[in-house]
């Protein structure tokens, strides 16, 4: 593999376009030379984790050892949009196979991140079943399925089934 060169965006555009474009200086910082309690020294619950996972994205055994620190920074996360949400949907997509590992560190942490950390898990969990709940009625919709058979095989009431299609119709 090839070093990187460190080269303006505008190299790449052509010369008429370049009055467009944006020009300023950017930092790389190559953080597998970071020691990991340098990442955490950062006190930045959004960071730290985001850091340590990039890290290790490659290395599920040393990621697996600091799921805990990990864990314990998203914890701490409120109110953050959906960066929370993203950090815990790629840890999953890490651990695809292993998943087993994974809820069984979660069971390992202290109190109360191992419970804040259950509690998110279970709130994306529900979410996802929610939307595959809506998108199985909204295909029932599509296909031109009745109500009460919408109702029977998704297992949801006459007015759910009604507040989807009402929204598909606008």
């Amino acid at each position: 593999m090839g070093s990187w060169k460190d080269k303006r965006f505008t190299t790449y555009c052509p010369e008429d376009l370049k009055v467009f474009v944006p020009d300023f200086d950017y930092v790389f910082q190559n953080i597998t030379l970071l020691s990991d309690e340098d990442i955490e020294d950062l006190n930045d619950n959004l960071l730290v984790p985001g850091l340590l996972i990039q890290k290790y994205f490659k290395n599920l055994k040393k990621l697996e050892e600091l799921l805990d620190v990990i864990f314990y920074q998203l914890s701490l996360i409120e109110g953050e949009g959906n960066y929370k949400q993203n950090y815990f949907v790629y840890i999953f997509e890490l651990f695809d196979k292993k998943k087993e590992i994974l809820m069984k560190r979660v069971e390992e942490l202290e109190y109360p991140t191992r419970d804040r950390t259950k509690n998110y898990i279970l709130q994306l969990m529900d979410q996802g079943f929610e939307k595959w709940i809506e998108k199985g009625v909204v295909n029932l919709l599509k296909k031109g399925s009745s109500i009460e058979f919408i109702c029977d095989v998704m297992e949801v009431s006459p007015e759910y089934v009604a507040m989807i299609q009402e929204s598909m119709d606008r």
